[in-house]
């Protein structure tokens, strides 16, 4: 019996962090895991994809038509845990979310402030019943 204890704390340590965030039975409420990953940040490192997909839009005009410059980079898991969790960010910057593209495999939290011309969409799937974060993007107007 303590053999078996000992056997099953052993595997724990040594199964990677993705692999216990989520054991889905049935499809995870986006909401309930939306809360959670704005608020833990070890959660929210579990939960997203990496290398972490990072995009840039910049928009705007040259002569008389719409520019688009885009910029891509990717986040290691060790840059992503050294940022404040989502949460944070919101609360101490007076930023407001919603939510759109919503589908059972996708969902797009946008993050912005009010009267700025700049969004951040958080692109979220789902894979086997459970949400990961997939990329950022920055859309600056």
């Amino acid at each position: 019996m303590k053999f078996a204890s000992i056997f099953a704390a052993a595997m724990l340590a040594t199964t990677p962090t993705a692999v216990l965030a989520c054991e889905a039975r049935q499809p995870e409420n986006f909401s309930g895991f939306f809360n959670r990953f704005a608020e833990d940040k070890n959660f929210a490192a579990s939960r997203t994809v990496y290398p972490s997909l990072r995009i840039r839009y910049d928009y705007g005009l040259e002569g008389g038509k719409q520019q688009i410059t885009e910029s891509r980079r990717t986040v290691s898991r060790q840059g992503d845990v050294a940022s404040q969790t989502m949460g944070h960010f919101i609360q101490t910057n007076q930023l407001e979310y919603t939510t759109s593209g919503i589908s059972k495999d996708k969902v797009v939290v946008d993050v912005l402030k009010p009267g700025r011309d700049w969004v951040l969409s958080y692109h979220f799937l789902s894979k086997g019943g459970c949400w990961f974060l997939r990329e950022i993007q920055y859309h600056a107007l």
